[in-house]
């Protein structure tokens, strides 16, 4: 009977362990794609024509979004398995 007890224990304990790694890792994440959106935006001011700087405009935004959106998903999923 208490090895059952112990089983359950282990398994809730390694659930958490893996969802703040899972939180870790999507912050991580958010921080590479939010980083290599910074030279596409730098590169828009070096484009040649008008349809190229759009083009460089919308990918950096598209990028920094997901990346800020993964920081602040992963962020707030490990803030919320630390209480």
């Amino acid at each position: 009977m208490s090895n059952d007890m112990h089983t359950i224990r282990k398994t809730e304990d390694n659930e958490a362990r893996l969802a703040q790694r899972d939180a870790e890792t999507q912050m991580a994440l958010g921080i590479f794609i939010s980083i290599l959106a910074v030279p596409v935006l730098i590169g828009s001011f070096w484009a040649d024509d008008m349809h190229s700087r759009v083009v460089n405009i919308t990918a950096g935004a598209v990028l920094l979004g997901i990346g800020l959106g993964l920081l602040g998903y992963g962020w707030t999923k490990r803030s919320r398995l630390l209480r």
